[in-house]
């Protein structure tokens, strides 16, 4: 309850027009139960298949410095139908760098990767997919 209460927290106040804050520790910790639970959400385990299978997307904290390790770091592979994740630094198809509460609205499909607080690599189109059939 606390990450999707802290995201429609920040849809009113992006309608607001105010940039949306999230504590760095609770927005990492919804980026992986966001990913933990993909498959049971059912708009998105009914497009999963629908990803580029081979592909794959990067997110990169900039803020994490108190989490430690790699735990500001995720790695998603498309692969059979579904989303395969894991903590960690690797060579992507795409790759998101920004603060964490920035990840969470893009993984949410709250903000896009073009938002001024990201920095984009690789293939964008990889990057729609993922926002295109992941978003809830």
């Amino acid at each position: 309850m606390l990450h999707e209460t802290a995201v429609h927290r920040c849809d009113v106040a992006m309608a607001l027009g105010q940039v949306p804050s999230v504590e760095p520790v609770a927005a990492a910790d919804g980026i992986s139960e966001f990913l933990a639970n993909l498959p049971s959400s059912r708009r998105a385990a009914r497009h999963l298949g629908s990803l580029p299978a081979g592909e794959s997307v990067h997110l990169h904290a900039t803020d994490s410095g108190e989490l430690g390790g790699s735990e500001g770091e995720w790695l998603m592979r498309f692969a059979d139908g579904g989303v395969e994740w894991s903590h960690g630094h690797a060579k992507a198809s795409a790759a998101v760098r920004g603060p964490l509460d920035a990840l969470l609205l893009f993984v949410y499909g709250r903000v896009p990767p073009s938002d001024p607080r990201f920095e984009v690599f690789g293939d964008p189109s990889v990057l729609a997919a993922w926002q295109s059939y992941t978003s809830i």
